[in-house]
């Protein structure tokens, strides 16, 4: 068996959650926080977060600020790119009207690709800025329908804010 280290139980609570998330799971549970020397927890003895503590509080901004989920589509970023295989996503919008997306290539085999983002966004929405710096956020509507389009370059797992 692999040795378990904070790294390990990072990877692993990381693989966990972008499969329960992305599988529609609706709530999530961490049942031993930590504080103690105990392997699992979230906290050290010394109260200093592990890694896996920064995963989770990465996907627990989906459901901050009253958020809901929304479905998104996730293509490569042109015909070039190779397939999206081992990549979970979610997303959500807030009621700040802000955006939350989760891009994870947990069990994914390649070290970086261009991927392209799709959610719908608010008829009224006309610019989002996103917390990632390499993303441009295209707002693009037809007849009925309007969503944002942003292609960002994805290596680990990465956590978009999207705000007007």
């Amino acid at each position: 068996p692999p040795v378990f280290t904070p790294e390990l139980q990072a990877e692993m609570t990381s693989i966990a959650i972008s499969r329960l998330i992305s599988n529609d799971m609706s709530e999530l549970c961490i049942f031993h926080a930590g504080g103690s020397k105990h392997y699992y927890g979230l906290i050290d003895e010394n109260s200093v977060p592990r890694p896996a503590y920064h995963v989770y509080e990465d996907y627990m901004q989906l459901s901050l600020r009253g958020g809901k989920r929304i479905e998104l589509s996730l293509t490569p970023a042109s015909h070039t790119d190779a397939p999206i295989k081992g990549i979970f996503a979610a997303a959500a919008k807030h009621d700040d009207g802000s955006y939350t997306v989760m891009l994870n290539p947990s069990q994914c085999d390649f070290h970086k690709r261009f991927v392209r983002v799709i959610i719908p966004v608010a008829s009224n929405v006309t610019k989002l800025n996103s917390s990632v710096e390499q993303a441009d956020v295209k707002i693009k509507r037809d007849r009925n329908q309007s969503w944002a389009e942003l292609t960002i370059p994805l290596i680990n797992r990465t956590r978009i804010e999207l705000k007007p």
